[in-house]
């Protein structure tokens, strides 16, 4: 049996980081980035008994591994795609197995991690096994990846996929086929390569048209303006919080109520104090009651919700303790997910919390890959704290000067070594006792808290 079916049914492994432990039979695929090669491993891995490596072929890398034996090494026309169509045949080999399989997959431009890990939380409840995708490993990388790494007697994968260029969503679809789906919105994302809202719908809606190929379950956001106007293929299940939708939504701080022919589920919302967080529930709630409407699984997910609790990755997290609150998002940051953000602590604070806007410090970090209107963006952001109140506001980052033009006076820092030389590590050292903390993956804004002295809520 030749090495990629080994591969396929488990008997051996693909991987991609040179400095995990292998076996001697496994495959390591030497990927190319934008700026690296990882040929530059591979004479390293077969001096450490490697006996298998897939290389992209070029000159420089038959250079570099001419004096390796060349029976262990296949030169391929292109090292991703071979990751790609290797995780495709695993996926349609995994499927001839058992015909009740399912791949589950989901996009858009906010929120789709977190739903991702609620839709990894609600499947507890599913009778056989799952595996989902790991952190944000969403790309034309990760996905074929997370697939490869799916043990072969999976019941049901769930698949995050991302983009932040045009054609990457199409073909995410093309490797793993999905057989159901949801788009959790459209919004300002990636906007450098997709320079507005409408490429970015056509984009993300790739996914939409591949379940609706396999005439699979697909549920429809509503609630979103450009999403809204999928409805009509036989997949197409609306939802939302209007009226005339499949499943109806009816969204407090108490509850989240899922309304449909096949089901009705109300469960508790407390643990997820933002209310874009209890639409993404909503959603999440939706896809698998529709998927498998049997009042035993129904019944299951329901209690699975009721005690679903935030976990702790960096997004959409909110730390209590005696002393402080903070919410902090330091994974991901764009206009549409930054406002809305704003908007649902504030609601959450001011409505749920009796307290008052002028309240909050907010410290609030780069919006990147924004393309040429980044300036204006972070401007529009400033301006919108200056309308709420905000009297207790900090800026980190090279856009700093941009959020200052719409918010006026404050204080801002060039990075999070500035601001911890001067307020320290919170909350323990700062004279606040509420924050609201936001910013894009690269300026590693959880680094301005101490975490461990926040228990897990």
């Amino acid at each position: 049996m030749n090495l990629e079916q080994n591969i396929i049914e488990g008997r051996a492994k693909a991987f991609t980081d040179s400095r995990i432990e292998f076996k001697a039979n496994d495959l390591f695929i030497a990927l190319v980035g934008e700026s690296h090669d990882a040929a530059r491993f591979v004479p390293d891995l077969i001096g450490r008994g490697l006996n298998h490596v897939v290389v992209t072929d070029n000159t420089s890398n038959r250079e570099l591994l001419k004096n390796l034996d060349q029976t262990k090494i296949n030169f391929v026309a292109d090292s991703t795609r071979y990751l790609q169509d290797l995780a495709h045949g695993k996926i349609e080999f995994w499927r001839k197995q058992n015909s009740s399989r399912k791949v589950l997959a989901l996009t858009g431009s906010n929120g789709k991690t977190t739903t991702k890990e609620m839709l990894a939380w609600l499947l507890g409840a599913y009778p056989g096994k799952v595996h989902v995708t790991k952190g944000n490993l969403n790309n034309h990388f990760g996905v074929p990846y997370t697939i490869l790494e799916m043990p072969i007697d999976t019941d049901v994968i769930v698949l995050e996929m991302g983009t932040n260029h045009p054609g990457e969503i199409p073909r995410l679809c093309e490797i793993a086929v999905p057989d159901a789906g949801l788009i959790t919105n459209i919004g300002q994302s990636h906007l450098e390569f997709f320079h507005n809202e409408d490429n970015v719908m056509v984009e993300k809606s790739a996914l939409y048209h591949a379940v609706a190929k396999k005439n699979g379950i697909f549920i429809i956001n509503t609630n979103d303006i450009r999403l809204k106007k999928l409805i009509g293929e036989p997949c197409t299940i609306s939802a939302g919080t209007g009226e005339n939708v499949d499943i109806h939504f009816s969204i407090n701080a108490e509850s989240i109520e899922v309304k449909a022919k096949s089901f009705n589920l109300k469960v508790n919302a407390k643990n997820i104090p933002e209310e874009h967080n209890r639409f993404n529930m909503a959603m999440a709630l939706s896809l698998c009651a529709s998927l498998w409407p049997n009042e035993k699984f129904l019944n299951d997910l329901s209690a699975k919700a009721n005690c679903y609790k935030s976990p702790r990755n960096n997004r959409s997290m909110l730390l209590r303790n005696d002393q402080a609150t903070i919410y902090l998002d330091a994974y991901n940051a764009n206009p549409s997910s930054m406002s809305v953000s704003i908007d649902g602590f504030c609601k959450w604070w001011v409505q749920e919390q009796k307290g008052d806007v002028s309240d909050i410090w907010f410290i609030l970090a780069d919006m990147n890959e924004l393309g040429d209107r980044a300036p204006e963006y972070h401007q529009d952001i400033g301006a919108k704290l200056k309308q709420l109140g905000a009297k207790h506001v900090t800026f980190i980052g090279r856009y700093r000067e941009h959020y200052l033009k719409g918010f006026g006076a404050a204080e801002s820092f060039a990075d999070r070594f500035e601001f911890l030389a001067k307020h320290g590590l919170g909350p323990a050292n700062w004279q606040s006792s509420i924050a609201f903390i936001k910013g894009s993956r690269t300026l590693q804004l959880e680094e301005l808290i101490d975490i461990t002295v926040f228990p897990v809520l």
